[in-house]
């Protein structure tokens, strides 16, 4: 039958021709058309009646290769059966099914390609029988952007989940092993594992932070790894360490990934890896393989960069919160390093063990420096003089100008001078010439300019003292920051010991100063004193001697005449009238009143004859054994100790036998009930020291003071004359007399006479 225009027609299966059906063609046709989906309208029995452009673009077929087809033609092979049952079922209830009913269909292009779709229904009857109105949809770039949405949002939990981590871990390994599980529980990739920087240079090295799926499967790859170090450039790992970004590799065809072999052997085809950056330092690439031959993922691998970035903060975050740690520990060990130096350096009374201690506790606090060096400034020459060093091959020049190189400088502008390295050093002094530079470098004891240097200034109220000095001869990097706040603490605990060494010093002299002032002050009142009690006793002295010449003048004359007389009488008396015993007492008593007048007229003017040398020793023996007859019934031993180096002395030895013998008879007097008298002698530089001491009775203070005034005496037959008159004696000769004596202990007499050796 011829088709009639402006009519539609049913073409069924096997070639039949369904009975003539006639719609308002131009109408219905160009409502088909605008749709903006699909639409294949089925018969009964399943065959296409009519299709849309829109039916013919997305299964690739044309309009006559689909009439009259069973639908099934546009699924695939295996789904076929399956939906003539489906539709066996839905022609026997047939209903409105709208899009959007959880119902997908997959559907097949006319070159065998699968894709995804959505089927609205609507069944017509009609007079010649059910038509079903199939609305389809291809939902493939919906499903891809839900798939990319939901990967997306996968991704975006992914880094929430890093960055709560990141946050939340207490060590950079906890952080790392929980981002490895997270990303392998986010891919569905079965291993992880982490590389981390060695610290050392640019490698990296294996670490025991793993993920395993299944832990026992990949034992040999395991293995593999934690024996290799990975160098930048070097397969996967290394690519991502050199590059500085993620990477990815296809394990079978990647010639440069290192555990190929174990990898294929293990069931690995993939991995990726990325890295864990602080600024642009490498610190850590973490790895991940799948058993799957997957193709690189470029929005993986940018999550992953993000992630890297996430687990960087982690690294810089401990390393920030270690450092600070470190340092807090740092200073507070320096802090500690100079409470302890102010306990050592309070007791040190001696500059020298000051000095020591500040340079060894400058040395502990700076390991890095080769050497050190304390220099004090010396006024008296304008120098800084060396008072401590260590570490030294030998001692470096003790005496150095105050403007030479750095020690000048520190010194000289009161500010540490600190250099790193050897450009840094030369230009702490550009206004140096070679050969002032070799100056200072011999004077420093070294043979190459240093890497490190700092010169601190002791520096105590305002006064600068001298210089701290610790040089470094090898090796790089900064020298001495870290301690360079508590080295400047030390220099000025250690300036002000100084400080207080010197005081301390300049007033133990200035005390002792002050105390030999004061003895001489006493030393001179004590002889102004003795001089003044000397010349009162000289005038006392005098005017008793004059007193006692005039009387003997007056006395002796008539004394002789009386004594003429009665010499004349005893010529005229008898034998008997003679021998009386009157005559005899008057003549007795009256040469006793001639010998008093003599010693009075020897006391004023004492006869001082021939001075000659004397042998004292000799004197004080003969003296001792004329003694020795008045003391032989008593029980008294005499000791004479004399100085056989003593010279001898140019005096009047017999009045110094007067005063030996006076001063020794004394002494015997003074032990009634026996004891020891004891005469020495000894040699001095000018004088001789005579010694006369006895264990006797002793003499009381309020008598000792009198002891040499005329007339005073405590014996009831004294004449208080004979110590005057020995004292009077000593002092012609240009000597002292002293007494040393107290009640019940004993005296000692000591006569000084000077001599020329």
């Amino acid at each position: 039958m011829p088709k009639q225009p402006g009519a539609l027609h049913i073409r069924q299966p096997n070639n039949m021709l369904a009975e003539h059906v006639s719609y308002p063609d131009t109408q219905f046709q160009s409502l088909l058309e605008a749709a903006p989906d699909a639409i294949v309208i089925v018969d009964g029995l399943g065959a296409m009646a009519i299709v849309n452009q829109q039916a013919e673009a997305m299964f690739g077929y044309s309009r006559d290769e689909l009439i009259g087809q069973p639908i099934e033609m546009l699924l695939p092979e295996r789904l076929r059966q399956r939906h003539v049952h489906y539709r066996s079922l839905y022609a026997d209830a047939p209903r409105t099914r709208p899009m959007g009913s959880n119902y997908q269909l997959i559907a097949m292009h006319k070159d065998g390609r699968e894709f995804p779709t959505e089927v609205s229904l609507s069944p017509l009857e009609t007079e010649q029988g059910l038509l079903v109105i199939s609305v389809i949809r291809d939902i493939s770039e919906r499903q891809r952007a839900e798939a990319a949405l939901r990967r997306q949002t996968n991704f975006v939990h992914l880094l929430q989940e890093v960055a709560v981590t990141a946050n939340q871990a207490t060590t950079v390994e906890a952080a790392l092993q929980q981002a490895i599980d997270q990303i392998c529980a986010h891919t569905g990739w079965p291993i992880g594992h982490v590389y981390l920087s060695d610290g050392r240079d640019d490698g990296l090295v294996p670490t025991a932070i793993w993920h395993f799926d299944q832990p026992g499967l990949f034992e040999a790859f395991q293995k593999q790894t934690e024996a290799l170090r990975i160098g930048p450039g070097g397969g996967l790992v290394g690519q991502v360490l050199a590059k500085k970004k993620p990477a990815w590799s296809i394990l079978g065809h990647d010639q440069q990934f290192l555990r190929a072999r174990a990898a294929l052997e293990s069931g690995l085809h993939a991995g990726f890896a990325f890295p864990v950056l602080v600024s642009d330092e490498v610190v850590a690439v973490l790895e991940f393989f799948s058993t799957e031959a997957a193709e690189p993922d470029e929005a993986l691998l940018e999550v992953m960069a993000h992630v890297g970035t996430q687990l960087g903060r982690v690294v810089e975050r401990t390393r920030s919160a270690s450092e600070l740690e470190r340092r807090v520990r740092r200073r507070t060990a320096h802090l500690n390093a100079l409470l302890e130096l102010s306990k050592e350096l309070l007791p040190a009374r001696e500059l020298d063990t000051l000095l020591q201690r500040a340079m060894s506790n400058a040395m502990a606090l700076v390991p890095e420096a080769s050497c050190g060096a304390i220099y004090l400034y010396q006024s008296s020459s304008n120098r800084l003089a060396l008072r401590a060093s260590t570490g030294f091959g030998q001692l470096p020049a003790t005496n150095v100008p105050i403007a030479l190189g750095v020690l000048g400088s520190a010194f000289s502008t009161r500010q540490a001078q600190a250099a790193s390295s050897v450009d840094e050093f030369n230009a702490l002094t550009p206004g140096l010439d070679d050969e002032q530079r070799l100056q200072l470098l011999r004077a420093l004891d070294l043979r190459a300019q240093p890497t490190g240097v700092l010169a601190i200034p002791l520096v105590a109220h305002e006064q600068a003292v001298g210089v701290l000095l610790l040089l470094r001869k090898n090796g790089t990097g900064t020298f001495a920051a870290e301690a360079r706040a508590t080295l400047e603490g030390l220099a000025s605990l250690a300036a002000a010991a100084i400080l207080e060494e010197r005081s301390t010093r300049r007033a133990a002299t200035l005390s002792n100063q002050l105390a030999t002032l004061e003895e001489q002050q006493r030393a001179l009142t004590e002889r102004l004193s003795s001089a003044e009690a000397a010349i009162l006793q000289a005038a006392r002295l005098a005017a008793v001697g004059q007193l006692a010449a005039a009387i003997a003048h007056e006395i002796n004359n008539p004394l002789y005449a009386a004594r003429n007389c009665l010499y004349l009488l005893e010529n005229e008396l008898s034998d008997r009238q003679a021998g009386s015993d009157y005559l005899a007492i008057a003549r007795e008593q009256l040469t006793r009143i001639a010998g008093i007048i003599q010693r009075m007229r020897d006391f004023y003017r004492p006869a001082r004859g021939d001075l000659a040398p004397a042998n004292i020793n000799q004197l004080l023996e003969d003296t001792l054994a004329l003694a020795g007859l008045n003391a032989r019934d008593t029980a008294i031993e005499m000791i004479f100790t004399p100085d056989h180096t003593l010279p001898d002395v140019r005096c009047n030895a017999d009045q110094l036998r007067q005063v030996f013998l006076n001063l020794v008879l004394n002494a015997i007097e003074a032990m009634p009930d026996g004891g020891t008298l004891t005469v020495r002698t000894v040699a001095g530089q000018n004088v001789a020291l005579i010694e006369i001491q006895d264990t006797g009775v002793g003499i009381p203070d309020d008598i000792r003071v009198h002891l040499f005034e005329p007339f005073y005496t405590n014996k009831p037959n004294g004449t208080g004359l004979g110590l005057s008159i020995s004292a009077h004696i000593v002092t012609q000769h240009n000597g002292q007399i002293e007494v040393e004596s107290s009640a019940g202990a004993g005296s000692t007499f000591r006569v000084v006479l000077p001599y020329e050796p």
